[in-house]
């Protein structure tokens, strides 16, 4: 994910969902200013797809100070759908029941 200076991890969860880090979307005050680079998996690459957000959601008792960050979740929701690939796949969960 991408800001004016932010760099953040990511995980395609569905073909309009990205799970990250909620301190990486906790100050930000409009999520089109923000964009997701799909199937970036070397920063120096160009060989990735810009994605643009229509929101994002953290974790509703998401807490951040000077120490640590308590419930660092968040969800993305991107623009248009995503096009699968070889490189741009979802990430894949267990079947509900299952331990991990």
């Amino acid at each position: 994910m991408l800001g004016p200076k932010l760099h953040c991890g990511g995980a395609i969860i569905t073909d309009f969902h990205i799970l990250t880090a909620g301190h990486c979307i906790a100050f930000s005050v409009n999520y089109r200013d923000l964009s997701v680079n799909v199937g970036m998996h070397d920063r120096l690459s160009s060989s990735h797809t810009v994605m643009r957000l229509s929101n994002g959601i953290k974790h509703p008792n998401f807490t951040s100070n000077a120490v640590r960050d308590i419930n660092d979740i968040a969800v993305l929701t991107l623009e248009k759908r995503l096009k699968f690939s070889p490189k741009v796949r979802p990430l894949c969960l267990p079947n509900s029941g299952k331990d991990p």
